[in-house]
């Protein structure tokens, strides 16, 4: 009998280090509710997927996702989703039963850690995208960044730009030619994902100091690769422009 008990205690010993104690069961792994979930999408932010220009923010009380496509720089295309109900399927997986006019469907967001910066999200037609928070730069940050292009080209119309992050000074002119013009950036904007707003005063080297330079925008938008080339956008009769504008080191040629 004492062999016997023996035995048995070495079998439950062996049974527990593997984590199969018997009469002991696993704690049930426990997600957020619907409610809880969308507050806490919908207080962390907007969501950016940075390949296409796609930011997602959840409302809670809407019980709503937005979905907004960036046409251009700063202007949207704009739909609202439905959120019908939220199941938790287990490691950091939730499956969202959604709605948007006749379609019905799931997604599945599968989050990369605890505070939900980040997410995978695949629809049902099995597409995978990865967003992560649209923190965005500051302004410093983001003129440090246009100014490591050193001088911008775009080579269609021989323009020219620089960005100084020291003086906040944007500078554009015609290559080869006495025409230019500049301005002191005065505020900054953020689109969304990688789009921003540079306001300034902006005259061209023929207005008279004394005048005050009407306020003008400059639209950046930085893409995949901000130190070889950007985007930029002036809707302004004195500056029409729309166009790429490359690194001025021949990177535009590679």
């Amino acid at each position: 009998m004492k062999k016997t008990i023996q035995i048995l205690a070495v079998l439950v010993l062996m049974l527990s280090l593997c984590g199969c104690t018997p009469g002991v069961k696993e704690p049930e792994e426990k997600g957020l509710s619907m409610e809880e979930l969308l507050q806490k999408l919908d207080d962390n932010g907007t969501y950016a997927e940075y390949d296409t220009f796609t930011m997602l923010d959840f409302l809670a009380e809407e019980k709503q996702i937005i979905e907004r496509e960036i046409d251009g720089i700063s202007n949207y295309h704009e739909e609202a989703v439905d959120v019908l109900d939220v199941h938790y399927e287990g490691n950091n997986v939730y499956r969202m039963e959604i709605a948007h006019e006749n379609l019905q469907g799931d997604i599945y967001l599968t989050f990369s850690d605890p505070e939900m910066t980040g997410f995978v999200m695949k629809d049902a037609a099995e597409q995978v995208s990865t967003y992560v928070l649209d923190k965005g730069y500051s302004l410093d940050e983001l003129l440090e960044i246009l100014e490591k292009g050193n001088e911008w080209l775009d080579p269609n119309r021989n323009l020219m730009c620089s960005f100084d992050k020291t003086d906040r000074y944007f500078n554009l002119w015609l290559k080869e030619s006495s025409w230019g013009a500049g301005g002191m950036i005065k505020d900054m904007v953020h689109y969304g994902v990688d789009c921003y707003g540079l306001w300034l005063n902006a005259g061209t080297v023929s207005e008279e100091a004394s005048t005050e330079a009407k306020l003008t925008e400059v639209q950046v938008k930085l893409g995949h690769h901000p130190e070889n080339s950007i985007r930029i956008i002036m809707d302004d009769p004195r500056f029409d422009i729309d166009a790429q504008f490359y690194a001025n080191d021949g990177a535009y040629l590679k």
